[in-house]
């Protein structure tokens, strides 16, 4: 009887494992972490790093705030299981930031140049656990 209870006890535990878990349709997540932010030549920085959204697989797209539609983004790839939330690549700006849901880690690299101010340049990691939803819009910002 023992051994049956500790086996159950692991298999339940493996089981409730992001890694094992289905991704659901939509999601919340919260994220927190650190970043490392460098403007210009100056020293970086080390600051605490927050991202709460709400994630729309079948209309494809994430949210912010309150998810309004100026607040709701297109979601670039869900391939492989890892989800690419933005990939911009400008003369201006890059960004690049990654969901993988078998880790619950995202990453967050962003770097702006504005005509004569010094660069900025700010990477995040983070983990993440799933939230309440928001509601995105179903009409996103390119």
């Amino acid at each position: 009887m023992k051994a049956l209870l500790s086996i159950l006890a692991a298999f339940s535990s493996v089981a409730a494992s992001p890694a094992t878990m289905p991704v659901p349709d939509r999601f919340g997540l919260r994220c927190s972490g650190m970043e490392t932010v460098v403007v210009g030549h100056d020293p970086a920085r080390h600051l605490a790093y927050h991202l709460s959204i709400t994630v729309d697989l079948p209309h494809r797209n994430y949210c912010d705030g309150l998810c309004r539609p100026a607040e709701t983004y297109i979601l670039r790839r869900a391939a492989s299981g890892v989800l690419m939330l933005s990939d911009v690549d400008l003369p201006q700006q890059s960004r690049h930031m990654l969901f993988d849901p078998r880790t619950m880690h995202l990453s967050d690299d962003q770097r702006i140049r504005m005509g004569g101010l010094p660069a900025l340049h700010r990477r995040a990691q983070a983990q993440c656990q799933y939230g309440a939803a928001g509601a995105p819009s179903q009409d996103p910002t390119p």
